[in-house]
């Protein structure tokens, strides 16, 4: 009888949140001490992935519960920026990225994209985490007279910041951008880009707001040119 392959890969990809340094119990162990670390992960004759933990202890996937990721966000980024040896004062570009077919012949495919991404609410929350950026976007939208009408107490703020860039984007081009891929003379793809810039002092001192910055990329200038991460 032949190899089940799509049952093995599926079995491989549900060892993966166990990734290496992940921290986990054993189903037994639940409410005990027990806890490893998971130092390897391997395919055992074809049959399903074995987890080698640390104290020593040898477990399918199936027997582990994951009590923390391996690497957060935050530590990802520092251990990058110490083994770089960059200073705290490097200049860090945060982007993100979310796209959507439009049909770009109507004339309408940024507001659109506007409307139908979430580029901007992740923007609004990110300039809301408490991070401190080279230019502060609330202050922007003050300075444009954009949050006269919020109500002091509707404890909607975000949404509110929110839904009023996405109705006068224009007037935040140093903070998103658009860009529209022509499939043919109808149909067409718009990437919404968020971009907003920091140091990396600035990052090292919030370390919970940078663990909210999943989904984000970080450029920085290196020694040997500039480096992306995906956070």
């Amino acid at each position: 009888m032949g190899k089940d392959y799509k049952a093995i890969f599926a079995k491989i990809k549900a060892a993966e949140p166990f990734k290496k340094g992940a921290k986990v119990t054993h189903k037994d162990d639940v409410g005990t001490d027990q806890e490893g670390t998971v130092y390897e992960i391997t395919l055992e004759q074809g049959v399903g992935a074995k987890i080698w933990l640390d104290p020593y202890r040898t477990c399918s996937f199936e027997d582990l519960v994951l009590v923390e990721e391996a690497v957060s966000t935050y530590d990802k980024l520092m251990d990058t920026f110490n083994k770089m040896e960059l200073s705290d004062n490097t200049e860090v570009t945060l982007t993100y990225e979310d796209r959507v077919d439009v049909m770009h012949y109507r004339g309408d495919a940024e507001e659109t994209a506007a409307q139908e991404t979430c580029t901007i609410e992740t923007l609004v929350s990110a300039a809301r985490s408490g991070l401190k950026f080279s230019t502060d976007l609330i202050d922007d939208m003050r300075d444009q007279d954009h949050l006269e009408d919020y109500c002091r107490g509707d404890f909607d703020f975000e949404s509110y910041c929110t839904e009023m860039i996405k109705e006068n984007f224009y007037e935040y081009d140093s903070f998103v951008d658009f860009s529209t891929e022509q499939y043919d003379h109808k149909r067409g793809c718009t990437t919404v880009t968020a971009s907003l810039c920091t140091t990396i002092s600035d990052l090292r001192e919030c370390e919970h707001s940078v663990d909210c910055l999943e989904g984000w990329t970080a450029e920085f200038f290196t020694g040997n040119g500039n480096m992306t991460v995906e956070i």
